[in-house]
């Protein structure tokens, strides 16, 4: 990994006044770098708990950092690799973990551009979420989250379409809204005991395939009215509620499935233990 250029706009680590002993030793550390038009971003984000926010940067910055995190008991993470055009950040703790802790008092918050394009590798642990990635030009993403809640909003249409939206959602609530404008061939949902909102208002232009694999978690889905649904299940399901669908063999289907212009079709296969379809207005 190359190491920060001098040009970086801004590196400050802070320290702490002296505590008392068993108290949290904040640092907080902030990096940005100018923007330059060399190639697509891939970013890696992880960060056990606290705080997590990611946006788009309108201003001039290829990325704007600033994390704060407790120095007794975690490192930041941050790397920046311009030949490879990656960057990590996160904050790893002492016995090497970097999630499922408790530390509400860290924060992360990063900005990106909305003139390149990305791929997005987001390890949310137990923090608390808010990803928006409107107007980001967004070719990959991947968001894990363990056991906090986290939003992920996109209120335009993406620039590209992604092969394969990955959703993994432990123990945690997880909503998506918009998510239509991701403009997603397939997506991939996980969920162990949380609940996962799937809102898909947005722009439709083409058919979404959507697989889920649970283990008694919730899934909660909004589709447009012109949207044909289809929902196939080869899980165990602990209860449904599935209006203006219904039962064709093992799927439930909605009544103008054929004619619509646009299909949603979602496989679920686990233990889920809800599902749940409403009709967005539009």
């Amino acid at each position: 990994m190359t190491r920060p250029h001098a040009f970086l706009t801004a590196l400050a680590v802070c320290a702490a006044l002296t505590l008392p002993a068993g108290a949290q030793a904040w640092r907080t550390l902030d990096i940005s770098r100018p923007l330059d038009e060399q190639g697509a971003l891939r970013t890696t984000v992880t960060f056990g708990a606290g705080r997590l926010s990611l946006r788009p940067d309108r201003a001039a910055h290829l990325y704007d950092l600033s994390l704060r995190y407790d120095a007794d008991r975690a490192t930041p993470i941050y790397t920046f690799d311009a030949l490879e055009r990656s960057l990590l950040v996160g904050v790893r703790y002492a016995d090497g973990g970097s999630r499922w802790r408790s530390d509400r008092g860290s924060e992360l918050r990063l900005a990106l551009p909305t003139s390149l394009d990305l791929d997005l590798n987001i390890e949310a642990g137990a923090a608390e979420g808010e990803i928006d990635l409107t107007g980001l030009r967004v070719r990959a993403l991947a968001l894990s989250v363990g056991a906090a809640d986290t939003r992920l909003r996109i209120d335009q249409p993406n620039a590209h379409r992604i092969p394969v939206l990955r959703l993994d959602a432990g123990a945690a609530n997880l909503e998506t809204i918009h998510l239509a404008n991701a403009r997603a061939d397939r997506i991939v949902v996980n969920v162990g005991v949380g609940r996962v909102l799937l809102d898909m208002s947005g722009s439709w232009e083409a058919d979404t395939d959507i697989e889920v694999s649970a283990a008694l978690g919730k899934i909660e889905l909004i589709v447009p009215p012109a949207v044909g649904v289809r929902i196939e299940m080869s899980s165990l399901l602990q209860s449904v509620e599935l209006p203006g669908l219904s039962k064709v063999g093992n799927a439930w289907v909605s009544a103008d499935y054929d004619s619509a212009p646009h299909k949603l079709r979602l496989t679920a296969s686990g233990a889920l233990g809800r599902i749940e379809l409403r009709r967005s207005a539009r």
